[in-house]
């Protein structure tokens, strides 16, 4: 059952807070998902990035999400998918400017998780 339930399309958006201006970061914010959280850091007026920490005490297999923003520079909507391209242990965090950013305001980007898989 648990693996079944790694495989549905989650339905919870990960957003960012609406009161953050260029060079905030954001706290470590639980997103609902057995125990990963999100953290995310406007790190110009026109880049937001991301990364995402395992608080749990098991390893996080699988992990992929679609991005919805609002590009700061075009002012047009964009979306793509990424994931974690290894598996994530407890305690690890993975993501920041290299691995995970938009040219947006952090406030703009919307991350819907489409497939999560925990061991």
């Amino acid at each position: 059952m648990r693996n079944h339930l790694g495989r549905l399309i989650a339905l919870l958006m990960l957003m960012a807070p609406w009161t953050m201006s260029a060079q905030q970061v954001t706290p470590w914010t639980d997103t609902g998902f057995n125990g990963l959280s999100i953290q995310f850091n406007q790190v110009s007026p026109t880049r937001c990035a991301w990364e995402f920490r395992n608080d749990s005490l098991r390893t996080l297999e699988v992990f992929t999400f679609r991005i919805e923003d609002f590009n700061a520079e075009t002012r047009v909507p964009e979306h793509s998918v990424s994931l974690i391209p290894t598996p994530l242990l407890s305690g690890q965090e993975f993501g920041g400017t290299s691995a995970f950013s938009a040219n947006a305001k952090c406030r703009s980007v919307k991350l819907i998780v489409t497939n999560i898989q925990w061991k």
